[in-house]
């Protein structure tokens, strides 16, 4: 509740249209957001009083995304859609299911990560300010691109380096 009115401060607003839920990233997480007295509740009462239009939850564990979704009617999901997600069907990374659930159920999706290679190998290894290894040969991020967006999500999220923008901007528009 404090979080979420401090943010409506900061950002000098009284209202979000999309408001989510982030990092939920394993099962005692989303019981806590979820549970009795959990954030859930406040967000619900902020929804109530107009201060939040949509409710999102976002993650990078899709078993524990689809597990939320089958517990609360989220009004969008986001999480890593990639070739590397597609190539590793284990229920931790297996994207498959979520999306499933949110074409079933009218959820928005967004999908992450779309240029990963791979998690970094080391600190030192770190050339771009990103969570992941991301790819910055444009052919590949346009491969990349399209497959994220041949999926049926309403988007995708840019990468936190603004350096790789103009290659996928350049690649978006192709």
């Amino acid at each position: 509740r404090e979080e979420l009115q401090r943010s409506l401060a900061l950002l000098e607003t009284d209202r979000f249209d999309l408001y989510q839920c982030h990092a939920v990233s394993d099962a005692w997480d989303l019981d806590r957001l979820l549970g009795p007295g959990g954030a859930m509740e406040a967000i619900l009462e902020a929804r109530a009083a107009g201060h939040v239009r949509f409710i999102g939850i976002t993650g990078h564990h899709c078993a524990v995304l689809k597990d939320a979704l089958d517990r609360f009617p989220f009004d969008t999901v986001m999480f890593p859609l990639n070739p590397q997600q597609a190539a590793d069907p284990r229920p931790a990374t297996d994207y498959r299911p979520i999306l499933a659930a949110t074409i079933a159920r009218g959820i928005g999706a967004i999908g992450i990560k779309a240029i990963a290679l791979g998690p970094w190998a080391t600190h030192a290894e770190q050339t771009y300010t990103t969570w992941y290894r991301p790819t910055d040969d444009p052919a590949d991020m346009a491969r990349r691109l399209r497959f994220t967006l041949t999926h049926l999500v309403a988007t995708t999220v840019l990468p936190s380096d603004t350096r790789l923008w103009p290659i996928l901007f350049d690649a978006a528009e192709r």
